[in-house]
């Protein structure tokens, strides 16, 4: 068989399969939208300010050398405690005192949860007594008095008064303190 008389046929019945059904190439394409959603964990609150009130009326939010004090017989033995926090949650804010700079032995004073809607949210005020008999409580509702008398070892002494922002799992915590001279 003579493949030169074969091929001219060859190349003829392909090009007619190949026409076939050419006008009826239909080409779809769905196009998608693609929403990528990244689902970033909410970013832990800070504390951008704490300031601390004494039983005077004096802060170191207006005078940043003055020297705080407390003193149970002087408007009571009442202070302020205030703070600036930034979270896009919830948080806790607690108040410890110590009789130094650390945590280690420091007394629980009292806890608040703070964020939209609440009594706290990015700022605060907490009031706080400190009484005669060594003990102090915050107005945080949760009826609670801490015993400072451990701490005490003679009248005046500094403690030092601690705030700390905590999100609402306990995971992060940022604090800041003031030395605090209790009359």
């Amino acid at each position: 068989m003579n493949v030169s008389r074969i091929a001219p046929w060859l190349l003829v019945s392909l090009v007619w399969l190949g026409g076939c059904g050419a006008d009826t190439v239909v080409i779809h394409s769905d196009t998608t939208e693609v929403i990528v959603e990244e689902d970033y964990p909410p970013l832990p609150p800070s504390l951008d300010a704490f300031f601390l009130v004494d039983s005077y009326g004096s802060s170191p939010e207006f005078d940043p050398a003055v020297a705080l004090a407390i003193n149970p017989y002087v408007d009571d033995g009442w202070f302020e405690l205030e703070w600036v926090a930034s979270s896009w949650d919830d948080y806790w804010v607690e108040f410890y005192v110590n009789d130094r700079p650390d945590w280690d032995g420091a007394v629980y004073a009292g806890s608040q949860l703070c964020g939209i809607g609440l009594e706290c949210d990015q700022d605060g005020l907490q009031f706080c007594r400190y009484d005669t008999g060594f003990g102090l409580s915050c107005d945080t509702g949760e009826d609670f008095v801490a015993d400072l008398s451990p701490l005490i070892y003679v009248i005046p002494q500094t403690l030092y008064v601690f705030l700390q922002v905590c999100d609402t799992g306990f995971e992060y915590c940022e604090y800041d303190y003031y030395p605090v001279l209790f009359e």
